[in-house]
């Protein structure tokens, strides 16, 4: 019985985790590395024609669409005019895992995606860690 009265409010969270995605089904989504030449707006109005729906978007075309003078909040209401659903969010750190001189400063870098991504609307983010360290 206890299990059972954990259960319900767990599903209530998995489920608001998947940006509106009902449990247990699986999407097709596209990432922006798939279409980094087209850049940020581009690679999002190519796939909004193209019928996708559901989007994970990179640090990389982030920082390019934020360099040119656009927002975050700009950036979350283009998705939201294309109809798109951003599921989830790379950010690629070095040594983000690894201890050391560049720990802290990976760590900040890592805050400041969160809250990026947080802005655009997104509950999800992973990080593939890249490491020039010699163990």
């Amino acid at each position: 019985m206890l299990l059972t009265a954990l259960a319900a409010p767990l599903a209530q969270v998995l489920r608001a985790q998947n940006s509106g995605i009902p449990a247990g089904k699986m999407v097709l989504s596209i990432h922006q590395n798939t279409s980094r030449g087209a850049g940020f707006r581009g690679s999002l109005e190519g796939w909004a024609k193209a019928g996708i729906k559901y989007v994970e978007l990179a640090d990389t075309a982030l920082d390019e669409w934020l360099k040119a003078g656009e927002t975050t909040a700009t950036a979350k209401k283009l998705i939201g005019d294309l109809g798109l659903t951003p599921v989830s969010s790379a950010a690629v750190i070095c040594n983000l895992w690894l201890p050391g001189a560049q720990h802290a400063a990976a760590l900040e870098t890592w805050k400041k995606r969160c809250e990026q991504f947080s802005q655009i609307g997104l509950q999800k983010i992973y990080c593939p860690s890249t490491s020039n360290t010699r163990i």
